[in-house]
């Protein structure tokens, strides 16, 4: 480590300035999934303005729809699942697994399409997806979009969340470039360099020491249904 010591403190500031736009246009992405960029920019629309000025409720700026791909792909699951519901075609059970990324998309996912409105589904009631199982491996979701997505779908449903993570020593130990650079593995490198945290919470669930001391905030209502897996180390 010494050795490397040099090559390091001139990589870090590299790897801080670069990294940070890269990772921002990763978030960027995960927005898009849902959200095209279309779907604000109405300023030539006319229908849409002209809707706005008279309080139209069946079109205008209230009624742009989402756009993006997995928008789309989740409004179409759904309405066959409604039609299911419908027809009494059996009983459906999801488990939804993300890596890393994937688990900002799977946050987004649960929030804008974790409940069910009652007229979609033709019942009294709002439903939620029949999710059964929520698998989270080595997840670059900060802490606080976690809490304030999963655990309210936990709450209101009998889902299992389980958390997998990668030992410590092996998550700050792992090095790139022939230990040239910073160690650690991605999940420290947005921690420390890419993104900036501005409390615990806005660090990185994925890692095994951010997530251990947020126990606290779990509800004692679903602990028994959230699951922990630290990995071993290993013997190097």
């Amino acid at each position: 480590y010494l050795v490397t010591l040099p090559a390091k403190m001139v990589v870090a500031p590299v790897l801080d300035a670069i990294g940070t736009s890269a990772w921002n246009n990763v978030l960027r992405r995960v927005s898009l999934l849902y959200h095209v960029d279309k779907e604000f920019h109405v300023e030539n629309d006319p229908r849409s303005l002209s809707a706005r000025a008279r309080g139209d409720s069946q079109v205008g700026l209230s009624r742009i729809p989402a756009s993006g791909g997995v928008s789309l792909f989740m409004k179409e699951f759904i309405n066959k699942y409604c039609a299911d519901i419908r027809d009494n075609s059996g009983e459906w059970e999801i488990t939804l697994v993300g890596h890393s990324m994937g688990t900002i998309v799977l946050n987004e996912l649960i929030r804008n399409f974790g409940t069910i409105p009652a007229e979609q589904c033709g019942n009294p009631q709002p439903i939620h997806l029949p999710v059964k199982n929520i698998v989270y491996m080595a997840s670059a979701s900060t802490i606080r979009h976690y809490e304030g997505t999963v655990i309210p779908f936990l709450e209101n449903t009998n889902a299992d969340f389980y958390n997998l993570m990668l030992g410590r020593q092996a998550e700050i130990r792992e090095t790139q470039a022939f230990g040239l650079s910073p160690r650690g593995s991605l999940l420290v490198w947005i921690d420390n360099f890419f993104s900036n945290p501005l409390t615990h919470r806005d660090r990185m669930l994925g890692r095994f020491d951010n997530f251990m001391v947020t126990l606290h905030d779990i509800p004692e209502s679903i602990r028994g249904r959230i699951h922990i897996k630290s990995f071993n180390t290993g013997w190097k």
